[in-house]
């Protein structure tokens, strides 16, 4: 049995970013994985992608159409059969030695269920930024917008299961399972290893807008009340109000020159 899965869910990214994706963790300097990659395209095509990298260690498991990152994940959960989760998404780039980090980081410090990296932000003209974080959550650094980012994450697969796994929040189950995790008295952390590579585009931005953002404002009027969020701290939910609100070009640029 493998040590470690790798769960991705695949929607119609474009080829080239899905096969930079898959190379990346194929080529890992750590090999002993299991590569789960869930199936959420209407074509149903991924069987065609996959062709080109013979290696018996990609499992495909199809949903049969398109229900959703938040249902692929879960059954990308299902389907691994090793105790450690390692999130990889479709358009991003793993640094070679990022799993064999992780798995070293996570192995030897037990108390740990979720330990993410640090990260270096690119766009398609070839821009780079590298943002560094190193430090451990609790409700009030979740609360402050400080979370681990879900792509770069290693998880305890049982710790998830017991959480609840993701929840149906659109674009907020990640910021739902760290708060359900904490809540639980679970630990996370990021080190300060840059070792994925996190794709930024204009048109990410779109699904940023505030008619996407309905269930993460919900997410966090239920969850910043059950960690006991001052009145500041609920106050502060209006940043993804007025976010979603802004156009493309003006968050492009935050994202390009917040470091």
């Amino acid at each position: 049995m493998p040590k470690v899965s790798v769960i991705m869910a695949e929607y119609d990214t474009p080829i080239e970013h899905f096969n930079l994706a898959v190379e990346s963790i194929l080529n890992q300097t750590f090999s002993d994985f299991e590569f789960v990659i869930v199936d959420d395209s209407k074509n149903q095509h991924l069987e065609e992608y996959i062709k080109n990298y013979p290696d018996e260690r990609i499992r495909i498991v199809k949903n049969g159409g398109n229900f959703g990152l938040v249902y692929s994940l879960n059954r990308a959960i299902d389907a691994a059969t090793t105790e450690y989760l390692v999130r990889m998404d479709t358009d991003d780039i793993s640094l070679p030695q990022r799993i064999s980090v992780l798995y070293e980081e996570i192995t030897k410090n037990p108390e740990y269920s979720v330990i993410g990296t640090s990260i270096i932000e690119f766009d398609d003209e070839g821009k780079y930024n590298e943002f560094i974080y190193d430090m451990d959550y609790d409700f009030n650094t979740i609360m402050s917008r400080k979370v681990p980012i879900h792509a770069t994450t290693i998880m305890k697969k049982q710790d998830i299961i017991s959480a609840g796994k993701y929840k149906n929040y659109n674009r907020a189950e990640d910021l739902v399972l760290w708060c359900e995790l904490l809540l639980k008295e679970y630990k996370l952390k990021t080190i300060p290893m840059p070792l994925y590579k996190y794709r930024v585009s204009e048109l990410d931005l779109d699904k940023r807008k505030l008619k996407y953002r309905g269930d993460e404002i919900k997410a966090r009027i239920k969850y910043y009340r059950l960690m006991g969020g001052s009145p500041l701290q609920m106050l502060s939910i209006f940043k993804s109000v007025i976010a979603g609100t802004l156009p493309n070009k003006v968050m492009y640029l935050y994202h390009q020159h917040r470091k």
